[in-house]
């Protein structure tokens, strides 16, 4: 459950307010909690080119069974000591479109995330660089570059990740796309076990129907 309150400052400045709270139930394992959060910043638009938001707060996790070892009935990971956690956190994007062709955008954010097991839960931060290219109507490019780093509760454990990827899609026709990536993984853990790096590949067909749900409504409707 959530809720954004923006109100407009100046022209091309909005200020936001947001807050929220979840409720994480764990059939089969004793990791139930609340987390709730609360955030504010700005939202504005320098040109047309340049959009970008920035939001920055607080947020807490209180664990049900606090104190207690991670427990589970069921196969796999449980690790950890159930613990209570605070902190900061914030979300934030940028857009920039300098040219027709191409849009430049900068992310960054923090907040609590799952953690499959280990420990209570995991505070997740992540900067992302993308930069899409169109290079013509049927052609794009697409190049990102990610680093942060995940910090487990409960769990002696934290992890520094990279990532980058490259993709190119293809458009032969209207509706259909053809989008080929590879993406480079590399998380540095103070676990050995946990400290990897790995190449990945993929091909992928889409077919976007959108449109043509669009045009069903428009003819149900008239």
């Amino acid at each position: 459950v959530g809720a954004v309150l923006g109100a407009r400052v100046v022209s091309k400045t909005i200020i936001v307010l947001e807050g929220g709270y979840m409720r994480f139930d764990y059939p089969n394992s004793n990791r139930d909690g609340d987390r709730t959060y609360y955030r504010g910043g700005v939202s504005w638009a320098v040109t047309w080119k340049t959009t970008g938001t920035f939001n920055y707060g607080y947020e807490e996790y209180k664990a049900d069974n606090a104190g207690e070892p991670v427990e589970s009935n069921e196969p796999g990971t449980s690790a950890g000591i159930l613990t209570d956690s605070d902190g900061p956190t914030w979300k934030g994007e940028i857009l920039w479109q300098p040219t027709r062709r191409d849009v430049v955008s900068f992310s960054t954010g923090k907040a609590t995330q799952v953690s499959y097991g280990i420990g209570t839960n995991k505070i997740a931060a992540r900067t992302l660089l993308n930069w899409g290219h169109s290079w013509s109507s049927k052609i794009g490019s697409n190049i990102g570059y990610t680093f942060g780093d995940d910090e487990y509760i409960g769990f002696p454990r934290d992890d520094d990740i990279e990532l980058f990827d490259l993709s190119l899609s293809y458009k032969p026709k209207d509706n259909h796309v053809i989008r080929a990536g590879w993406n480079y993984e590399n998380r540095d853990s103070n676990i050995d076990l946990e400290t990897y790096s790995r190449n990945r590949y993929s091909v992928l067909y889409g077919y976007e129907f959108w449109a043509s749900l669009l045009g069903w409504k428009n003819l149900i409707m008239n």
